[in-house]
Protein backbone atom coordinates (compact mmCIF):
# COMPACT_ATOMS: atom_id res chain seq x y z
CA UNK A 1 0.00 0.00 0.00
CA UNK A 2 1.15 3.53 -0.77
CA UNK A 3 1.77 6.05 1.94
CA UNK A 4 0.19 9.49 2.01
CA UNK A 5 3.53 11.00 0.94
CA UNK A 6 3.69 8.64 -2.08
CA UNK A 7 0.10 9.48 -3.07
CA UNK A 8 0.84 13.19 -2.77
CA UNK A 9 3.93 12.81 -4.93
CA UNK A 10 1.95 10.88 -7.57
CA UNK A 11 -0.74 13.59 -7.57
CA UNK A 12 1.92 16.26 -7.94
CA UNK A 13 3.54 14.45 -10.90
CA UNK A 14 0.17 13.91 -12.61
CA UNK A 15 -0.84 17.55 -12.05
CA UNK A 16 2.47 18.80 -13.45
CA UNK A 17 2.18 16.58 -16.53
CA UNK A 18 -1.40 17.68 -17.18
CA UNK A 19 -0.34 21.33 -16.89
CA UNK A 20 2.53 20.69 -19.32
CA UNK A 21 0.18 18.93 -21.72
CA UNK A 22 -2.31 21.81 -21.60
CA UNK A 23 0.33 24.50 -22.03
CA UNK A 24 0.86 25.99 -25.46
CA UNK A 25 3.51 28.27 -26.87
CA UNK A 26 2.08 31.29 -28.68
CA UNK A 27 4.08 33.42 -31.07
CA UNK A 28 2.84 36.95 -31.70
CA UNK A 29 4.07 40.36 -32.82
CA UNK A 30 4.18 43.30 -30.47
CA UNK A 31 4.84 46.84 -31.65
CA UNK A 32 7.46 48.62 -29.58
CA UNK A 33 6.75 52.38 -29.73
CA UNK A 34 10.16 53.34 -28.35
CA UNK A 35 12.12 51.36 -30.94
CA UNK A 36 9.53 51.96 -33.64
CA UNK A 37 9.53 48.35 -34.76
CA UNK A 38 7.71 45.10 -34.36
CA UNK A 39 9.03 42.58 -31.91
CA UNK A 40 8.39 38.85 -32.27
CA UNK A 41 7.48 37.34 -28.90
CA UNK A 42 7.08 33.70 -27.91
CA UNK A 43 5.26 33.04 -24.68
CA UNK A 44 4.00 29.89 -23.00
CA UNK A 45 0.38 29.94 -21.80
CA UNK A 46 -1.86 27.48 -20.09
CA UNK A 47 -4.58 26.72 -22.62
CA UNK A 48 -7.49 27.64 -20.33
CA UNK A 49 -5.88 30.98 -19.37
CA UNK A 50 -5.15 31.83 -22.99
CA UNK A 51 -8.71 30.99 -24.08
CA UNK A 52 -10.13 33.10 -21.25
CA UNK A 53 -7.96 36.05 -22.33
CA UNK A 54 -8.83 35.64 -26.02
CA UNK A 55 -12.57 35.02 -25.55
CA UNK A 56 -13.74 38.67 -25.76
CA UNK A 57 -11.68 39.24 -28.92
CA UNK A 58 -12.96 36.02 -30.47
CA UNK A 59 -16.57 36.93 -29.71
CA UNK A 60 -16.07 40.38 -31.26
CA UNK A 61 -14.45 38.87 -34.35
CA UNK A 62 -17.30 36.38 -34.75
CA UNK A 63 -19.89 39.15 -34.43
CA UNK A 64 -18.10 41.21 -37.06
CA UNK A 65 -17.83 38.19 -39.33
CA UNK A 66 -21.55 37.49 -38.92
CA UNK A 67 -22.37 41.09 -39.90
CA UNK A 68 -20.20 40.73 -43.01
CA UNK A 69 -21.90 37.45 -43.92
CA UNK A 70 -25.33 39.06 -43.48
CA UNK A 71 -24.33 41.97 -45.75
CA UNK A 72 -23.03 39.52 -48.37
CA UNK A 73 -26.24 37.48 -48.20
CA UNK A 74 -28.31 40.65 -48.67
CA UNK A 75 -26.23 41.64 -51.70
CA UNK A 76 -26.51 38.14 -53.18
CA UNK A 77 -30.28 38.24 -52.71
CA UNK A 78 -30.43 41.65 -54.39
CA UNK A 79 -28.31 40.45 -57.34
CA UNK A 80 -30.42 37.28 -57.66
CA UNK A 81 -33.62 39.36 -57.76
CA UNK A 82 -32.11 41.62 -60.44
CA UNK A 83 -31.04 38.58 -62.48
CA UNK A 84 -34.59 37.23 -62.32
CA UNK A 85 -35.91 40.58 -63.63
CA UNK A 86 -33.33 40.61 -66.45
CA UNK A 87 -34.22 37.02 -67.32
CA UNK A 88 -37.91 37.93 -67.49
CA UNK A 89 -37.16 40.92 -69.74
CA UNK A 90 -35.07 38.73 -72.07
CA UNK A 91 -37.80 36.08 -72.25
CA UNK A 92 -40.45 38.76 -72.93
CA UNK A 93 -38.25 40.26 -75.69
CA UNK A 94 -37.70 36.84 -77.22
CA UNK A 95 -41.48 36.23 -77.20
CA UNK A 96 -42.05 39.66 -78.79
CA UNK A 97 -39.49 38.91 -81.52
CA UNK A 98 -41.14 35.55 -82.15
CA UNK A 99 -44.53 37.29 -82.53
CA UNK A 100 -43.05 39.88 -84.92
CA UNK A 101 -41.46 37.10 -86.97
CA UNK A 102 -44.80 35.28 -87.19
CA UNK A 103 -46.61 38.48 -88.19
CA UNK A 104 -43.99 39.32 -90.85
CA UNK A 105 -44.34 35.78 -92.25
CA UNK A 106 -48.11 36.26 -92.47
CA UNK A 107 -47.72 39.66 -94.15
CA UNK A 108 -45.59 38.04 -96.83
CA UNK A 109 -48.43 35.58 -97.47
CA UNK A 110 -50.97 38.39 -98.11
CA UNK A 111 -51.17 39.35 -101.80
CA UNK A 112 -49.97 42.91 -102.53
CA UNK A 113 -53.33 43.96 -103.95
CA UNK A 114 -55.03 43.17 -100.63
CA UNK A 115 -52.71 45.45 -98.62
CA UNK A 116 -54.28 48.86 -98.02
CA UNK A 117 -51.91 51.72 -97.55
CA UNK A 118 -53.04 54.32 -94.99
CA UNK A 119 -51.73 57.81 -95.43
CA UNK A 120 -51.44 60.22 -92.56
CA UNK A 121 -53.36 63.48 -92.70
CA UNK A 122 -50.31 65.62 -91.99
Amino acid sequence: MLSKKDLQQIRSIISEEINNALSIEIQYEKFDKEKGMKELIKKKFHLSVWLAEQFPDLVGALRGMQEDVNKSNNKITHVTDNLKIINKILIDNQNAFNCIAKISDRVKEIPQEDIIQIESSK
